[in-house]
């Protein structure tokens, strides 16, 4: 500061300032005042919003790991698809080898002198068909 130059409190104290100086003074103060809480404002902002980045980062991961986690099942399930496929490839074969069997039995049951074979015909009749 220059010697003889007023500061603007003791200018306002005294009376020597113009009274639109002052008030523009006075705005102006109040301006760097909010400007300066907006500057506080927006670095605490600055700080939260590095704690939520590092929270999505967490997520993230988290998401990563359940993808891994899925694409891991999805070879499971076309395995037991696969499994599936052929068990019921192999049902379709015994049922015809049931078949093939019924016809045996019944061309066996036809030849003279086989009654222990028509006896086991009529015992098999006679009980119930298990599930």
């Amino acid at each position: 500061m220059v010697a003889g130059e007023v500061t603007y409190r003791e200018g306002l104290a005294s009376g020597a300032l113009p009274g639109r100086l002052i008030s523009l003074l006075a705005a102006a103060e109040v301006g760097l005042v909010n400007l300066d809480e907006m500057t506080r404002g927006v670095a605490s902002m600055e700080i939260e919003m590095q704690g939520m980045r590092q929270h999505l980062v967490d997520v993230i991961a988290v998401l990563e790991g359940v993808n891994g986690g899925v694409a891991g099942m999805s070879g499971s399930v076309v395995g037991i698809r696969d499994a599936t496929v052929s068990l019921d490839s192999q049902i379709d074969g015994l049922q015809d080898s049931l078949k093939n069997i019924d016809i045996l039995a019944a061309r066996l049951t036809r030849f003279p002198g086989s009654r222990r074979a028509r006896a086991l015909k009529r015992e098999l009749a006679k009980e119930p068909e298990s599930a």
